[in-house]
């Protein structure tokens, strides 16, 4: 019986999902560093997913940004791009990077490693949407193919208050 507990116990650390912003340094298309200390005292929105589902983070991004922006609280929140290729051979990574938006504008961290979609428990074949308050705790981890109504609407009610919030 002590066993068993052990092995859930176990278990249950193996797959716990991270519930805070963890430290991270990971780099962009760019080669550009970055840090979680860029999402330090705001609201951050992680939107990533493996390839399967990378064909549908930019209408979560649109759709939810688009609903922030008609609200005045598109500027009082950080959108983060991420893309778990911790799959990717490495003979590959030149080819896999020049797919991504040469814009630098529109930067996405390249998570080589997997370190992000490791720690919230991604799921690769869909968008994996976080919500991070100002304190760096995740309030929200929604994931989905196409985004719905309901998706962007139950998104936006979870940010609203978090945005309108004076930081310290």
């Amino acid at each position: 019986m002590r066993l068993f507990f052990l092995l859930c116990f176990i278990a249950g650390t193996l797959f716990a999902q991270d519930d805070h912003l963890i430290e991270f340094e990971i780099k962009d298309q760019f080669d550009r560093l970055h840090t979680h200390h860029e999402l330090q005292d705001s609201v951050a929105i992680l939107i990533g997913s493996g390839r399967p589902g990378s064909k549908y983070n930019m209408q979560w991004g649109n759709q939810l940004g688009r609903r922030l922006e008609e609200n005045g609280l598109f500027e009082k929140v950080i959108f983060v791009a991420h893309a778990d290729l911790r799959g990717v051979p490495g003979f590959l990574k030149g080819f896999v990077t020049s797919k991504f938006p040469q814009d630098k504008q529109k930067w996405t961290l390249m998570d080589w490693d997997g370190v992000l979609a490791q720690a919230y428990q991604y799921n690769p074949k869909t968008s994996n949407i976080l919500v991070f308050n100002r304190n760096g705790v995740l309030v929200e981890h929604m994931t989905g193919l196409e985004p719905t109504n309901t998706d962007i609407d139950t998104l936006y009610q979870i940010i609203k208050p978090l945005a309108e919030k004076q930081p310290h």
